[in-house]
């Protein structure tokens, strides 16, 4: 709830009496919370960050994680990310940046925070600020309002450091026309395809040859380790169909979480607009604005507003009457925003509305105010919330229970001792670590306590997210160097396929020589009798090139080709197969002339992050190379 509050402090705008929650904050004080001694894991210039505030914010990147990766995300993957570290440098930034406003005595006034927690929706309800509301939702999140006011106290400072920093962070019309236009670039190549298994066949070996391969490649052809076991599954999903959410429990997380199910004011509008580049002269200005009034003049005559954008708007919602959809605060510039929620529904602007992009002309369709989700319409969603919520501990519960039946199995009676429980018998037969298990599937947890596991040992995998498993090791094949005779066809495999490789990558670079020397990739193909294949148009998306795969840094190599120098100068490959590639044709959007409805306000906005981020990276980086930090032993362990 807290970090929902915070997502969430500018995106709401809401009239209110302010003795309200004058009063309340009178009765708690402002930023008079005495901090407790607590565990220190660093120091920053002499201020504490505490145990308690680095396992918070290791807890929210964890989940952040698990959210974006789901069943992908493992304590293997979190220990690569290094997310302790991850989690103290945002701390020790946070820090370092709160001591820097103190020191040039940028302060928050006790105004500027109660007016900023009186437009906050989670605190709201019928459109006022509610103190009982307040005090619930802070105590369920274990927080004391007076912790609570200096948390955002805190962030609201830092608010002000950072618009201090985004001066210098500036985007020009230029800069978005260039990746508005990089975007949305289309080519399509001819491309030759070579692949090495289409060789081998043409390549002969003898026994001497191959020999010779398998002795100087011997370990390549190395019998992995292999381990046979019998397994009890118990399948999470199952389980949580037998999850008890009461609906008690659903109502109380209902209120606990009250301000999750705030959906915000908005407005569904339309709009035409005439275009002027930022930097372009005052007498664009002056003619876009005259255009916007003549609109305006036709409305007010009774002119229907969509057959009017459709004829005069410069905006790719044009084709759409206008059409913008519904939109919260926050989602347009702010000229426009504050534009368009000040309409009443059916009214448009009087005067034209100007923002970097132009004029525009503002009609507003319809309305919803900020409210909050009845519990039946959420009821649904928070149930299984729940269920998922509790699933773990029913694993748990379900797992301790059936080793205590397996307790005292032996491989041989682990399957007699299993029939009385509810959950299905696997024997999978011998496997390796990085094979498919027989029953299973890959499972590379199972896969790894298995083979960390000695023979006879009842072993567990938990796993709420997919399934469970307690399991024995029945037998262990050991890992073993083969003879000649008894991997000959594979070593013969591997040969010829190494041989047509090198044959394969001759062939693409003489193809790519007599191409650029007769100017023409057909010819030369059909002099080798081999295919030329065409990708179609595509844009760069994420690195996806038809009839190749996905592969970024190939999709830049395919992008920097040009009509000067279509033909790519040396043989590409992609998962072990050769491409001769040449462009075929290259296709711009040209400047301010798209109708295909993309945002630049989106673009705008991504550069202006990227460019703040600098500004902002550069400044910590600064405190940092000054700073005195401290960090206790052991905090970054695993």
């Amino acid at each position: 709830m807290l970090r929902y509050m915070r997502k969430n402090v500018k995106s709401w705008i809401v009239k209110l009496a302010f003795f309200v929650i004058i009063v309340v904050f009178s009765f708690w004080g402002v930023g008079s919370m005495t901090a407790k001694k607590r565990n220190v894991v660093a120091t920053v210039n002499g201020s504490v960050i505490t145990a308690k505030d680095f396992s918070d914010a290791y807890d929210r990147l964890l989940q952040r994680y698990q959210q974006q990766y789901k069943d992908q995300f493992t304590s293997e993957m979190a220990a690569q990310l290094k997310l302790k570290q991850q989690a103290l440098n945002s701390l020790i930034d946070r820090q370092l940046m709160l001591n820097y406003a103190h020191r040039y005595k940028l302060t928050v006034s006790d105004e500027e925070l109660q007016g900023r927690i009186a437009k906050m929706a989670a605190f709201q309800r019928n459109g006022s600020f509610d103190p009982r509301l307040y005090r619930q939702l802070l105590s369920y999140n274990h927080l004391t309002p007076a912790e609570f006011e200096v948390s955002l106290r805190d962030d609201l400072l830092l608010d002000k450091l950072r618009q201090i920093f985004r001066t210098g962070a500036k985007v020009s019309g230029e800069e978005v026309e260039q990746l508005y236009r990089r975007q949305r670039e289309k080519i399509s190549l001819d491309l030759v395809k070579l692949d090495p298994r289409d060789f081998t066949a043409a390549i002969k070996a003898d026994e001497k040859e191959l020999m010779d391969y398998f002795a100087a490649h011997r370990e390549d052809f190395r019998v992995p380790e292999k381990r046979d076991i019998v397994a009890l599954k118990i399948d999470s999903r199952e389980l949580e169909k037998q999850v008890v959410v009461s609906d008690q429990d659903i109502a109380a997380f209902y209120d606990d979480h009250l301000g999750d199910y705030v959906v915000p004011e908005q407005v569904q509008a339309r709009h035409i607009l005439f275009k002027v580049e930022p930097e372009a002269p005052a007498s664009a200005w002056n003619e876009a604005e005259k255009k916007a009034r003549d609109i305006i003049v036709k409305l007010k005559q009774g002119q229907d507003f969509s057959t009017l954008a459709k004829q005069y708007s410069q905006g790719p919602s044009a084709g759409r009457g206008g059409a913008l959809g519904w939109f919260p605060r926050g989602a347009m510039v702010k000229p426009f925003e504050e534009a368009a929620f000040a309409l009443r529904v059916g009214a448009f602007t009087q005067e034209p509305v100007r923002t970097r992009f132009g004029y525009h002309v503002i009609k507003v369709d319809d309305h919803k105010s900020a409210y909050t989700k009845s519990l039946e319409e959420v009821k649904a969603e928070i149930k299984a919330k729940l269920a998922k919520e509790r699933l773990p501990e029913v694993v748990k519960q379900a797992m301790d229970k059936a080793a205590a039946r397996l307790k005292k199995a032996t491989p041989e009676t682990f399957g007699e001792k299993a029939e009385t429980l509810p959950y299905p018998l696997l024997e999978t037969g011998y496997f390796a670590q990085q094979e498919s298990i027989k029953g299973i599937g890959s499972d590379k947890m199972l896969a790894a306590k298995v083979f960390s596991t000695p023979v006879g040992k009842l072993a567990r995998v938990e796993n709420p997210r997919q399934s469970s498993y307690l399991f024995m090791v029945k037998g262990i094949q050991k890992s073993y160097l083969p003879e000649f005779k008894q991997v000959e066809a594979k070593v013969k495999d591997a040969f010829t396929l190494e041989q047509a490789r090198a044959k394969v990558k001759k062939l693409a670079t003489t193809i790519i020589s007599e191409a650029k020397e007769k100017n023409n990739l057909d010819v030369v193909a059909a002099k080798y009798k081999l295919k030329v294949d065409y990708t179609g148009l595509f844009a760069r998306g994420r690195g996806y090139i038809p009839k190749i795969g996905l592969d970024n840094k190939l999709s830049v190599k395919v992008f920097a080709l040009d009509r000067e120098h279509p033909l790519y100068p040396e043989p590409l490959e992609y998962q072990g197969t050769t491409y001769v590639v040449q462009l075929k044709e290259k296709k711009m959007v040209e400047a301010g002339n798209d109708t295909s409805g993309a945002d630049k306000e989106q673009i705008y906005r991504q550069l202006y992050r990227y460019k703040e981020y600098k500004e902002l990276n550069t400044f910590r980086n600064r405190l940092r190379q000054m700073a005195e930090i401290k960090v206790m032993p052991g905090v970054l362990e695993e």
